[in-house]
């Protein structure tokens, strides 16, 4: 794109809100890399800019972000410590007793139908 058409771009993207310019931008180069402006690429983005005002213009949706790629190169980290679950006071060895015997109060004292 020439220097006078860059120049041009950016003084009519200026009637667009801050938050929007990069959207609009963004639509705009999507349509000129696309071949879908027939004339003026700056007669399409004035037209567009005038739709915007008038609230009649709808933005492309935005590409989905890509996944972070897992890489299964590199054997995960083992030497973290591990963070203890549940309160220091109850040992591992103690944690599923524990958990048992406080359902089984909980089932108890449960409220029966009469």
């Amino acid at each position: 794109m020439l220097a006078e058409t860059q120049i041009q771009v950016r003084k009519a993207l200026e009637q667009v809100a801050p938050y929007d310019r990069q959207r609009m931008l963004d639509d705009f180069c999507a349509a000129v890399r696309a071949g879908d402006i027939k004339k003026s690429e700056l007669g399409w983005l004035h037209g567009v800019i005038k739709r915007y005002r008038n609230g009649e213009y709808n933005f492309k949706a935005l590409p989905p972000k890509p996944a972070p790629e897992l890489t299964r190169t590199s054997p995960p980290n083992t030497n973290l410590p591990c963070q203890p679950l549940g309160p220091s006071s109850v040992t591992l060895a103690e944690r599923s007793t524990v958990g048992l015997e406080s359902l089984s109060k909980l089932k108890k004292n449960r409220c029966r139908p009469s």
